[in-house]
């Protein structure tokens, strides 16, 4: 009798059991034991030569997209992408309308996106966004429930690109799918919030971390002039030491040694000919002026000044 019952119209009992396994998802043994009862049916012998080829394709592929469905529920995210991409196949053979096919791929979409493979992830949200665009601007009659499925395209490449820190790209397939579900959703839609949460959330982010990054340039400029100028005080430190130490020590020669002979104008003595070699360095690193051995402090104002001054800062900043 109840074979019989679900020979005459086989095709309402399998839609039937697959719409109660989805209302049971939460609940993990009745919600597989129902798909596994549509399953039956579309394998049994005589089921498949009742059920046109077309149907019977769609039908499976339907019951497998729900199996990815249960097993993502139940955080198996592998057995769920191998059901999802059978049904990707099964639609394909059975020419199925662009908005099913989709959806499965937004399926798919989301496992990777669990499985953290975010770009494998937004090429398949990317065929889908095509599949629609291509099938809205056709000539065929969109259907007005497939603006959620294109709000959705949006909303999932935005997620994906905010995983992989493309911000500014992120906001702006947030927006597309704001427009879209706020036009053909309503503003209580929950697709239509969730785009405009996420939208919101992001935008006071990105804000942030550009806020972030120019404190951090502005601190790094302010390292390197602090850091300048610890070098500079440190090299007139050492000019200056030098000077006063080399000083008492001609003195001491002049009057102790009367035969010594006085050394030539024009060579330096090789102390101060030393700390001018350093102190050319470090400066020539900062492109800082030159300083004068005799006033080290009013030259080291100078340069305090000189590395305060806007045009350091512009050429110090990278």
């Amino acid at each position: 009798m109840e074979r019989s019952k679900i020979m005459l119209n086989p095709e309402a009992r399998i839609l039937q059991l697959n719409k109660t396994a989805m209302g049971l998802l939460g609940n993990d043994k009745n919600a597989l034991k129902y798909l596994q009862k549509a399953e039956k049916i579309l394998l049994d012998g005589d089921a498949p030569e009742i059920l046109k080829m077309s149907n019977r394709l769609r039908l499976m592929a339907t019951t497998y997209n729900n199996y990815g469905c249960y097993y993502k529920t139940m955080k198996q995210p592998n057995a769920a992408l191998y059901y999802l991409k059978k049904t990707l196949k099964l639609e394909a053979q059975a020419f199925a309308d662009p908005v099913a096919i989709a959806s499965t791929q937004l399926n798919i979409c989301a496992i990777y996106s669990q499985l953290g493979k975010h770009d494998i992830a937004i090429s398949y949200a990317k065929q889908s966004l095509n599949l629609l665009s291509k099938f809205e601007e056709s000539d065929e009659i969109f259907p007005e429930n497939s603006y959620s499925t294109l709000a959705v395209c949006y909303f999932n490449i935005g997620a994906e690109l905010e995983f992989m820190r493309r911000f500014d790209d992120a906001i702006k397939y947030y927006q597309s799918g704001y427009r879209i579900a706020i036009s053909h959703l309503g503003a209580s839609h929950e697709l239509t919030r969730r785009l405009y949460s996420s939208m919101s959330q992001l935008g006071e982010k990105n804000e942030t971390l550009i806020r972030l990054k120019s404190q951090r340039q502005v601190q790094r400029s302010l390292g390197r002039i602090s850091h300048i100028e610890i070098r500079a005080k440190s090299a007139i430190k050492e000019r200056m030491d030098t000077t006063m130490s080399v000083a008492p020590k001609e003195k001491r020669l002049r009057i102790h040694t009367a035969n010594s002979r006085p050394r030539s104008k024009s060579h330096p003595k090789r102390n101060l000919n030393k700390s001018c070699s350093i102190d050319s360095r470090a400066y020539t690193l900062a492109s800082t002026p030159h300083l004068d051995s005799k006033t080290p402090e009013l030259e080291y104002e100078k340069l305090k000044q000189y590395l305060n001054s806007s045009k350091y800062l512009n050429s110090s900043i990278v």
